[in-house]
């Protein structure tokens, strides 16, 4: 959720509405029923995976690009793309937030995590994901 805490642990969750007050890397990474999606000519469609919701969207079946969970990766989505779908997008081998993560991992387990080593790992990944 967006105060940090899961979908459990929050009285403002609802069942019913499920991605209101989220952590807004769930709309940054996934398409979920709801999304809006700019399609390669330029126009904005609404994602409908939920049943009950709408029009399903037209990739909800039994064919091999269907979504099973309800959610399509938006993280490297081109709308730059062409219409065949080639896109100039480099696909991310290794993330900063990990590089990070891996240094305050490091500096833990040598008993070197202080105040200076956080702000410049954990609370530098949490701030650029606008979570202070």
């Amino acid at each position: 959720m967006l105060n940090g805490n899961t979908i459990s642990q929050d009285p403002s969750y609802n069942d019913n509405n499920p991605y209101i007050n989220r952590d807004p890397r769930l709309a940054a990474t996934v398409f979920y029923d709801g999304s809006t999606i700019q399609k390669l000519d330029g126009s904005i469609a609404t994602i409908r995976t939920r049943p009950g919701s709408g029009t399903p969207d037209a990739y909800v079946n039994a064919a091999a690009n269907a979504t099973s969970t309800g959610y399509y990766i938006r993280k490297y989505f081109d709308v730059a793309a062409d219409q065949t779908l080639n896109s100039g997008l480099n696909i991310i081998i290794m993330r900063y937030a990990d590089i990070l993560l891996m240094n305050a991992e490091a500096k833990f387990e040598l008993g070197q995590m202080n105040a200076t080593v956080w702000d410049k790992t954990i609370k530098a990944i949490r701030t650029r994901a606008a979570l202070h």
